[in-house]
C-alpha cells in the first residue's frame, strides 16, 4: 500500500473503481457464460475468481475512502494550526509590548525610589534613631510598582505601626 502514495489520488480512485468494475463484470459475465455449453465448464472458476476480486475491491475502496477522509482530516487541522500560529504571533507582539511596558514601570520606580531613598536618608540623629519618614520611603521602594498605587493615607498607617 505504500507505494500508492507515490501516485495521484485521482488515478488510485480510477485504479480502485476500476477493479470493483472488474469484480461486478466479472460476476454477471459467469451467469452470462453459463448460457453457452463450452461456458459451463468455466463458470464456476470465474465466479470464484470474480467473488474474490470483488472481495479485494470492496476492502480497497474502503482503506481509498479512510484515506481520503484523513487527508481531508489533515488539510483542515493545518488550516487550524496556521490561524493559531497567526494568533499566537498577534499575542506574542501583544505580550512583548506589555513586558517592555512593566519594564519600563518597574525602572522608572526603581529609579524614582533610589532618588528619593538619596535625598531622604540624611535625617539620622546620633542615637540612630530613624525619622519616620525614612521608614515610609523603604516601605514605599518595597512595593510593587505594577500594583495599584497606594495612598498617602495607607503609607502614614503603616509608618505609625512601625514605631
Amino acid at each position: 500500500m505504500w507505494l500508492l502514495h507515490l501516485l495521484p489520488i485521482g488515478l488510485i480512485a480510477i485504479i480502485v473503481h476500476g477493479i470493483l468494475l472488474l469484480g461486478i463484470v466479472g460476476l454477471a459475465a459467469s451467469y452470462l457464460i453459463r448460457l453457452f455449453p463450452i461456458g459451463e465448464l468455466y463458470s464456476l472458476s470465474i465466479r470464484i475468481a470474480s467473488m474474490v476480486i470483488l472481495i479485494v475491491s470492496v476492502y480497497l475502496e474502503g482503506v481509498y475512502n479512510t484515506h481520503v477522509w484523513y487527508q481531508d482530516q489533515v488539510k483542515e487541522l493545518q488550516a487550524a494550526i496556521a490561524q493559531s500560529e497567526a494568533q499566537s504571533k498577534t499575542l506574542n507582539n501583544e505580550l512583548s509590548s506589555e513586558i517592555k511596558k512593566d519594564t519600563l514601570t518597574i525602572q522608572n520606580h526603581t529609579e524614582t525610589v533610589r532618588t528619593e531613598v538619596r535625598e531622604k536618608l540624611v535625617p539620622i540623629d546620633k542615637d540612630c534613631k530613624l525619622d519616620p519618614m525614612v521608614v515610609s520611603v523603604l516601605n514605599h521602594g518595597a512595593q510593587s510598582p505594577l500594583k495599584t498605587e497606594s495612598t498617602p493615607e495607607n503609607e502614614s498607617t503603616v509608618s505609625k505601626g512601625n514605631q
